[in-house]
């Protein structure tokens, strides 16, 4: 649980999708197969602290590191299989369910030489997700293509804007309070906007100390 909690706390809206680093107009085709998730992170301390009075949460930055990579390899793959560029401006997302079916959630994008944004079908989505889909807002990733593998990422930036977004606070907070505190749900509505706000301020103050951060993964 605690792993699950720093996980949500930093990447604040969970793994998801896409983009070159020459300056020429660049079109992706074809079928791009999911190999690894991919990290760069650094910190303004050797430690990440989160916590309230109930449960206190210290983590060193490399573990932190250590325990991403462990997760996205070992849940990411189950789950995201790849991606297909079928037109200029449209793609699938391949994916898997628990049962083994392959699901194709359609998106459309735009892309110049450095970024890539994409608005992902809701109802696709939904339908694989759940309803939770719905606050996922358009995605803007930075992408690079060297070696025949294309690194899709998103950074500390875009971490900002989307913690940002009053619709994904008011999914992301109440979650983290339920998981410091079970008894979250009973407790008065006064002591749950209090501890909603004190989650809030530590969220802000981790991603203010954030360094550098590049989250995503790499397709070939």
């Amino acid at each position: 649980m605690k792993n699950i909690i720093f996980l949500t706390i930093l990447t604040a809206i969970s793994l998801h999708f896409i983009a070159c680093e020459d300056t020429d107009e660049v079109y992706l085709t074809n079928t791009w197969n999911y190999n690894n998730p991919y990290i760069e992170f650094a910190y303004d301390a050797d430690s990440i602290y989160f916590g309230s009075s109930n449960k206190q949460m210290n983590m060193a930055v490399h573990d932190f590191k250590s325990m991403f990579m462990g997760l996205a390899t070992s849940k990411m793959q189950e789950y995201f299989k790849g991606m297909e560029f079928y037109s200029q401006d449209s793609l699938y997302f391949k994916a898997q369910t628990r049962k083994g079916d392959t699901v194709l959630i359609r998106a459309s994008y735009y892309n110049d030489s450095q970024y890539m944004d994409i608005n992902i079908n809701s109802k696709d989505l939904e339908k694989f997700m759940g309803e939770g889909a719905r606050m996922i807002p358009a995605i803007s990733f930075k992408y690079s293509i060297y070696q025949e593998k294309l690194t899709i990422f998103f950074s500390e930036v875009y971490i900002q804007s989307i913690f940002e977004n009053q619709q994904i606070q008011n999914m992301i907070l109440p979650m983290i309070g339920r998981s410091l505190n079970p008894q979250f749900d009973r407790m008065p509505p006064q002591a749950q906007q209090n501890m909603l706000n004190g989650i809030q301020q530590q969220l802000s103050d981790i991603i203010d100390r954030i360094q550098k951060m590049k989250i995503g993964f790499v397709l070939k």
